[in-house]
């Protein structure tokens, strides 16, 4: 049986969910801030976040250029109550998890470079 590209998403993000304990939600958003996939918690509006999304990641990818530090990798918002991690997905989307602040750094940016790998591969 193959599976719908939804369904491909879907199952690329629950894994990472699964394989990092501390990852509360997750979305693939296009760079116009359109959600693509989501697993998000029902109080948290999809719109909201790819809209952050994608304007967290442009304007640091602006500031990387004029500041000279080259391509962002990853963006990484600290709150008292968790991260916000945004990584690209090639030209056209960005992976945006909200993760618990118990989670391991290493673990979360290891895992979230197999998950990428994983979604470029479909979009």
């Amino acid at each position: 049986m193959v599976l719908t590209t939804s369904a491909q998403l879907d199952e690329i993000l629950n894994t990472f969910e699964r394989n990092v304990p501390h990852v509360q939600a997750t979305a693939v958003v296009s760079t116009d801030g359109l959600v693509i996939a989501s697993r998000l918690p029902k109080d948290v509006e999809e719109d909201r976040i790819g809209a952050m999304g994608a304007a967290i990641l442009s304007i640091s990818s602006r500031s990387g250029d004029e500041l000279d530090r080259g391509e962002m990798i990853r963006v990484l918002i600290e709150g008292t109550n968790g991260y916000i991690l945004i990584r690209s997905i090639g030209e056209f989307a960005i992976l945006v998890a909200l993760v618990e602040k118990e989670v391991r750094l290493g673990m979360l940016f290891y895992e979230c470079k197999n998950c990428i790998e994983k979604l470029s591969e479909i979009l």
